[in-house]
């Protein structure tokens, strides 16, 4: 007997490979990884700078303080799956 991936986790994962694969550009937003992730941008930003993103990190600008952040698209891709559900069905 094979376990089933619940269809919530299933959808939500689905719905992150989309984002990811949403632009060929090579740098994510704090947008984009938001929105895979299912939380805010604001939220990423925090992560970051507090040194908590395993993905990416922060850059403020001198001139204006302003915060964003780099992700790698490819990077964020193998963190986010790298624990891939290999007992459960797909």
């Amino acid at each position: 007997m094979t376990n089933q991936v619940p269809e919530n986790i299933r959808k939500m994962d689905e719905h992150a490979m989309d984002v990811i694969r949403s632009s060929a550009r090579a740098k994510m937003t704090a947008e984009e990884v938001a929105d895979a992730l299912g939380v805010s941008a604001e939220t990423i930003l925090n992560a970051a700078e507090g040194g908590n993103l395993p993905f990416g990190f922060l850059c403020r600008s001198e001139k204006t303080g302003r915060r964003t952040i780099y992700v790698n698209r490819a990077i964020f891709f193998r963190w986010y799956t790298r624990y891939l559900m290999a007992p459960y069905e797909v």
